[in-house]
């Protein structure tokens, strides 16, 4: 047999009137970052070669030298006329960082962290615990 309790009212998951609201930590990432799916980085191919360089284990050194090589064609070295110096890797694929301290900057300080760890200590008879948790909606 199957019971259905309904909720009593269609606000349920509704914020309770009277009590502040605050921003999560990811609205707050998405106001400062106007939205942009890609943010901070300039387009899905900035964000995939950050995403390789920092999940496939490659060291720093190994990066900052792949972003340093010039371009070479296979018919002619290709100049920027502006600075009259060679493109390099990261300006032919459109990157916007050139170096892996740029990179770690960007990953560092314009992503959100996850949420602190909050500490609560529980006391069952003469027994003292200490949990820690995360807000889960945080880390979602």
């Amino acid at each position: 047999m199957v019971i259905v309790d309904h909720f009593p009212s269609d606000a349920a998951g509704a914020p309770i009137p009277g009590i502040p609201w605050e921003c999560s930590l990811y609205e707050m990432c998405q106001a400062r970052l106007l939205g942009s799916e890609w943010a901070p980085f300039q387009s899905q191919h900035d964000w995939e070669f950050a995403r390789w360089v920092k999940s496939t284990g490659v060291t720093s050194t190994a990066v900052s030298n792949l972003l340093a090589i010039p371009e070479v064609c296979s018919i002619s070295i290709q100049y920027n006329y502006v600075t009259k110096s060679r493109l390099k890797v990261a300006d032919n694929l459109g990157l916007s960082y050139h170096t892996v301290p740029k990179l770690n900057s960007i990953i560092d300080l314009e992503l959100p962290g996850q949420p602190p760890f909050q500490r609560k200590e529980l006391i069952l008879g003469d027994e003292r615990l200490e949990l820690y948790s995360c807000d889960m909606l945080e880390c979602i």
